[in-house]
């Protein structure tokens, strides 16, 4: 049961004070390592190695080879769903 005396004692603490300017010298730097780690990460999931079989690819079996004059249109046509 709640005490009528205590029901307002329950308030949020005051916001802190933000700067002016959201990029001090401190936030740049943290940007640029934010952006570096990005690349980095961005670097180790795209496989450039023979590994790659997209990179690497060899015809065979499970390969179809597609003679279209115009690609462009045929990539229209697969993307509106024609078969």
């Amino acid at each position: 049961v709640i005490n009528p005396s205590e029901k307002d004692q329950s308030t949020f603490e005051e916001a802190p004070d933000l700067p002016d300017d959201p990029e001090t010298d401190g936030e740049r730097e943290d940007k640029g390592q934010a952006e570096n780690r990005l690349i980095r990460w961005q670097r180790k999931l795209l496989d450039l190695s023979m590994r790659n079989n997209l990179l690497n690819f060899h015809p065979g079996k499970k390969a179809i080879r597609l003679d279209a004059p115009d690609p462009g249109l045929l990539e229209d046509l697969l993307a509106e769903g024609h078969s």
